[in-house]
């Protein structure tokens, strides 16, 4: 079942982008270039990571999935 309501109802990949404030939030409060760095290498993991899935959810979920990614941004909420 392809679940598109809660938080999946504005982006595909809610918890990514849960990662993505967390990472934000730690290199602000320590102010230490190591977490931006090392914050940096794990987004592009989670980049890559999102479009195999992604390809593994269009296998599975067909046209449907491509219409819920209409609709939807990945990271951010489509405004249009």
């Amino acid at each position: 079942m392809l679940v598109t309501h809660g938080p999946y109802l504005w982006v595909r990949h809610p918890f990514y982008v849960s990662v993505a404030l967390l990472i934000l939030a730690v290199f602000g409060i320590t102010s230490n270039g190591f977490f931006l760095l090392a914050g940096g290498v794990v987004l592009g993991l989670i980049y890559v990571r999102t479009q195999k899935e992604e390809e593994l959810l269009l296998s599975r979920f067909g046209d449907h999935y491509r219409a819920y990614m209409r609709r939807t941004g990945r990271f951010l909420p489509k405004l249009l």
